[in-house]
């Protein structure tokens, strides 16, 4: 079973590398494609409870650090706006001088389960 197991995993990688759909991949490998969809969400659902297990253990385990941030070249800048910008990989939190501290650390908290 495992060695099975492992074959898929490396079929799965392949197909998923490959720029093909699925369907035509599989079609092209003469793999039932029902058969690859249950592999492949097989692997889908073990990858997001991993992804979950370790999020939920590094939130627990998690040490709060703290930044400076100075507002006064920003403020210089656009006398009228204050605010800072948060940036994670591909998201970008724009916090606001009348923000919503609760709002912004159930965003933060969601936003670094993704990053």
């Amino acid at each position: 079973m495992v060695e099975q197991k492992s074959n898929w995993r490396e079929m799965v990688s392949a197909c998923r590398g490959s720029g093909k759909t699925a369907k035509q991949w599989s079609e092209e490998q003469g793999i039932p494609y029902q058969r690859y969809l249950g592999w492949s969400s097989k692997f889908n659902r073990e990858a997001k409870n991993a992804a979950e297990d370790t999020s939920s253990k590094d939130l627990a385990s998690e040490t709060r650090q703290w930044a400076t941030v100075d507002f006064s070249a920003q403020a210089n800048e656009d006398s009228e706006q204050k605010a800072i910008t948060l940036c994670c990989g591909k998201w970008t939190v724009l916090v606001a001088e009348k923000f919503n501290p609760d709002l912004l650390a159930s965003v933060l908290q969601v936003v670094s389960r993704i990053c």
